[in-house]
């Protein structure tokens, strides 16, 4: 399976953000984290393997991405407008930033099938 790691200075974010990219071909689809979670966590808890067939056969392509969670709803430290305010940011990382990063890299405007866990569904 063709696997990639990438890694950029959000500007949205003011610090570095990483994703995978799982595939070669097929319907992009984007993997938020679990609460709190890690771009590798989805291959770490072995979902990858239970997807893996519709990747190795060019129906998926996958992109796991990182969450902001210990900046924004997790971080007890800061306002409930705070935390408000940092999610934003990361909503902005992926509209502004992912979402133009898997167009360009499937080089197509295609919809993205978006899923997730926890904190990561929502």
């Amino acid at each position: 399976m063709n696997i990639e790691h990438h890694k950029w200075f959000s500007p949205n974010l003011n610090r570095e953000m990483e994703l995978k990219v799982y595939g070669h071909y097929g319907k992009p689809t984007l993997v938020f984290p679990c609460a709190g979670g890690s771009f590798h966590e989805f291959e770490d808890f072995k979902m990858l393997d239970a997807i893996s067939n519709y990747i190795e056969d060019g129906s998926m392509k996958v992109f796991t991405i990182g969450s902001n969670d210990n900046q924004s709803w997790l971080n007890k430290d800061i306002s409930a407008a705070e935390r408000g305010k940092r999610h934003n940011d990361y909503d902005r990382y992926v509209v502004r930033e992912v979402v133009p990063f898997i167009h360009d890299h499937v080089k197509s405007p295609i919809p993205i099938l978006c899923m997730g866990v926890s904190l990561g569904a929502y």
